[in-house]
């Protein structure tokens, strides 16, 4: 709204703050999940479609899903990040060198062991492709404690 110059628009609405940012956040978690259920269902075509051998429908459900909550981790850290950058560049690069940072934590963690609790500080740690395949589905106290860090972000 800063660069566009649209929030004076928006402000002179019969709307309240609360419920501008309530509608960005309803927007920003329909289009994680839209987005999420699109690449699912193509990820669920292709290993239809394809020979891929046998495979679990409920453990490819899981890594599909997994993704969703890291998705929304950091659209909240975007959300968050609206209140210190009022420019859309700086929050953007911001945002992309955090993402970038983190998923490179998160690879330094598993590359070494001396290196592995770095891993906890990134949330690509707690939605693990292995871990999903090995224990055959999703550790939900750490996808609810990503959708609480969430949360707690957007409430900030």
């Amino acid at each position: 709204e800063e660069d566009e110059k649209t929030i004076e628009f928006l402000l002179a609405r019969p709307v309240s703050r609360g419920e501008i940012i309530r509608d960005k956040v309803l927007c920003w978690v329909i289009y994680m999940v839209l987005f999420n259920v699109i690449i699912g269902i193509f990820t669920w075509l292709g290993f239809e479609f394809f020979d891929v051998g046998a495979f679990s429908r409920a453990t490819l459900f899981f890594l599909v899903l997994a993704p969703l909550f890291v998705h929304l981790i950091f659209g909240a850290m975007g959300f968050l990040s609206a209140l210190f950058f009022v420019r859309r560049k700086a929050a953007l690069s911001m945002s992309i060198g955090l993402v970038l940072g983190l998923y490179f934590l998160n690879a330094i963690a598993l590359l070494s062991e001396d290196m592995q609790f770095l891993g906890w500080f990134s949330p690509f740690r707690y939605m693990d492709a292995a871990d999903i395949v090995n224990n055959g589905g999703i550790n939900w106290t750490y996808a609810l404690g990503l959708l609480l860090v969430a949360a707690v972000m957007v409430a900030v």
